[in-house]
């Protein structure tokens, strides 16, 4: 008796040891979904958002741009918030310039905004547009 038991024993673990066994071989041929990459954060001090382009004015300081802030994707570290459905007057950044991006009035665009404020300045009032895709 004392030897049956523990040769019982030995032998349920070993089923139930090849038994997990085959079906984990089946269970993986049968998952063929690709598993999408999550896309990194915004770099902190930008958002990623999608925004309508309300008007473009061209000053002597650069191109201005009235747009109105459809949807917000992502913030990076330490970025202030900026709401939906809210309209702002921003600069295009300067390599937006040198590569004569050209934006249009009427059209909405995925941009990225950068967040320029320095020490005692409000945190929303410094917003221009680094980036459009």
């Amino acid at each position: 008796m004392r030897l049956f038991l523990p040769l019982l024993l030995i032998m349920g673990v070993l089923l139930f040891g090849l038994n997990n066994c085959s079906s984990s071989e089946q269970s993986s041929g049968e998952v063929d979904e690709k598993v999408e990459p999550v896309p990194p954060p915004p770099a902190p001090g930008t958002a990623e958002v999608d925004a309508e382009v309300l008007s473009v004015e061209e000053t002597e300081n650069g191109t201005k741009c009235k747009i109105r802030i459809t949807k917000v994707f992502g913030y990076g570290h330490s970025t202030p918030h900026i709401s939906s459905d809210t309209e702002h007057e921003l600069m295009l950044s300067r390599y937006l310039m040198s590569k004569n991006t050209k934006v249009e009035s009427g059209k909405s665009y995925r941009m990225l905004l950068e967040n320029s404020a320095g020490k005692g300045e409000e945190a929303n009032s410094k917003w221009l547009i680094s980036s459009i895709k």
